[in-house]
């Protein structure tokens, strides 16, 4: 695919198009502190479960795990 040409107005209109994609996805996307504080929700989750009923397991599964999650997206357990 070649360069964009257009007019003046149209180039402005997809630059700040891409801006407002790069924002969006900003807001959405999990950071790695969100990340890494599901995985810690886990492991206490895995703790307390295994003190109360040993051998009981718990796993991560949907959007947390396929990728798919954003910020402010639940976690699923099962």
């Amino acid at each position: 695919m070649g360069a964009f040409r257009g007019t003046r107005k149209e180039i402005m209109d997809v630059k700040g198009l891409s801006e407002n994609i790069r924002n969006l996805t900003d807001t959405l996307v999990p950071s790695r502190g969100c990340l890494e504080g599901r995985q810690s929700f886990l492991e206490k989750l895995k703790g307390i479960l295994e003190n109360e009923m040993p051998g009981f397991k718990a796993e991560l599964f949907g959007s947390t795990v396929n990728g798919l999650g954003m910020a402010s997206s639940d976690v699923d357990v099962a």
